[in-house]
């Protein structure tokens, strides 16, 4: 029973690491924006495509760990 507890501590350990990835794409995300918005030189607004990118990329990864931790977390009880 002892490795279920930390099968069941890892996934949840999982999960909170996509969301603490999931707020760092946010954050990059914002910087991107506010660089987007209040810079003078071309290469300061192109930061919006890459925050948009790395973005997606994070909230798409931290949704499939979701999904993939929640199924072990059903079957395991």
């Amino acid at each position: 029973m002892e490795f279920i507890n930390h099968t069941i501590d890892w996934c949840k350990g999982e999960i909170f690491e996509g969301r603490m990835i999931l707020l760092l794409g946010i954050f990059v995300l914002a910087v991107s924006l506010v660089y987007w918005k209040f810079g003078s030189t071309p290469q300061a607004m192109a930061l919006l495509l890459l925050g948009l990118t790395v973005y997606w990329i994070d909230h798409f990864c931290e949704q499939r760990a979701e999904v993939y931790h929640s199924r072990i977390l059903k079957a395991l009880g």
